[in-house]
């Protein structure tokens, strides 16, 4: 934030240097700053891998990145969805598994705790995170994992 401080004051003196007025710019500069999460968490993982086929866990887990808009910047919630499609329409729940929000900075290795998953099932999941000041992001893009053959019935 002090970094910025002195980056906006350095500009507004440049500008009136050159008779520009710097206040609409000073303004778009620190609101930018402060920015609130505008981008989706990234890099989506399940056990390590980006879209798996094969996990043989019951409970895979889970990570993401958040996206670093701002030093400082740091998640404080989540939520994941979990489904068995790719898309879901505006205000649907997922089919699978709605984690709520769970205040908590950890996105590494969070443990799916939904229902009991299907062998050879694909899933589809999202996540979503809280910063600092409580701002909400949007919904991350869909990645996917595949279950394994979990039992000995499900071998043919």
């Amino acid at each position: 934030m002090l970094r910025t401080f002195h980056v906006t004051r350095l500009l507004a003196s440049t500008l009136l240097g050159f008779g520009i007025s710097a206040i609409p710019l000073l303004a778009q500069a620190t609101n930018g700053a402060i920015a609130s999460l505008s981008a989706a968490p990234l890099e989506l993982s399940c056990d390590s891998l980006r879209n798996p086929l094969g996990i043989d866990v019951a409970q895979p887990r889970l990570s993401w990145r958040m996206p670093a808009l701002a030093r400082g910047t740091h998640q404080t919630a989540y939520r994941i969805f979990v489904s068995t499609t790719p898309q879901l329409p505006a205000g649907a729940a997922p089919d699978v598994w709605d984690s709520g929000r769970i205040d908590s900075d950890q996105s590494v290795n969070v443990v799916y705790a939904g229902p009991p998953l299907r062998s050879a099932q694909r899933y589809y999941w999202r996540v979503q995170v809280w910063d600092q000041n409580g701002v909400e992001s949007p919904m991350s893009e869909a990645a996917w994992w595949e279950m394994g053959l979990l039992n000995a019935q499900d071998w043919h």
